[in-house]
């Protein structure tokens, strides 16, 4: 008996969210290239987005390991309703956040690894690399991006809950991530200018980067200038070298 990979199963029996045709050759580009430990999200994760998406032409583009989490990139038409493409993003959403909890090569309880450039969430078993510390306050929690009327909308937060399986909208990020009021917000900029206390020498405000400048010795006339294409100088010739034939 020929053993079928629980990819191609997938994809064949969800025609409709992957096939396309391209030079009237069926094609699924958004076959999902990643490990056996993520297979039961995926699989719940196109179920959801073929339930919402009924009656509707939905396209799923991509399937992929970015970051350490799940990747679903998905095509609809433009008279998609505005509730049925929240429906699916929210199921993306969903299966990014579980992604996080659990490696990716045997399905067991995981952490994020760093290796070189790549992160992966993996086992202590698999895991390669260093593993990631997080921050206090900043488990389980995700970052959402978005537009609203055509236009990037406000950054909102939401924490994944493993016990209920749900993510919450997080309203007051720093006050519920530091309750201490240890860590406070970022401190206005200021423009250019340093503040200088009543009694002592200037120093830069935080956040707010020290000038670069060339030092008070040297003239500005002095001052050594770029050189760009044709102002070049030509290279030093050897003594004794004619370029002319």
């Amino acid at each position: 008996m020929t053993h079928i990979d629980w990819r191609d199963r997938l994809v064949a029996e969800n025609r409709r969210l992957f096939l396309r045709k391209i030079r009237g050759r069926a094609y699924a580009a958004g076959r999902p290239d990643v490990g056996d430990g993520w297979r039961s999200l995926i699989e719940r994760a196109v179920e959801s987005i073929r339930r919402a998406a009924a009656g509707h032409t939905v396209l799923i583009s991509r399937i992929k390991s970015s970051s350490g989490s799940v990747r679903i990139c998905w095509e609809a038409e433009a008279s998609l309703p505005r509730e049925i493409g929240a429906a699916i993003d929210g199921a993306v959403d969903l299966a990014a956040a579980r992604s996080r909890c659990g490696c990716e090569i045997c399905g067991s309880v995981g952490a994020l690894w760093r290796c070189g450039e790549r992160l992966a969430t993996a086992c202590d078993e698999h895991g390669v690399g260093i593993p990631q510390p997080i921050p206090s306050g900043c488990e389980n929690l995700h970052v959402v991006l978005g537009f609203e009327n055509g236009l990037p909308a406000p950054i909102r937060y939401r924490r994944y809950d493993p016990k209920s399986d749900s993510l919450a909208h997080v309203s007051n990020f720093e006050a519920e991530a530091h309750p201490d009021g240890a860590v406070t917000s970022r401190p206005p900029r200021t423009k250019g200018k340093l503040q200088r206390p009543p009694d002592g020498p200037a120093e830069t405000p935080k956040g707010m980067r020290k000038p670069r400048c060339f030092s008070s010795k040297i003239p500005p006339r002095q001052w050594p200038k770029r050189i760009h294409g044709r102002h070049r100088p030509p290279p030093p010739r050897a003594a004794g070298f004619s370029t002319v034939p």
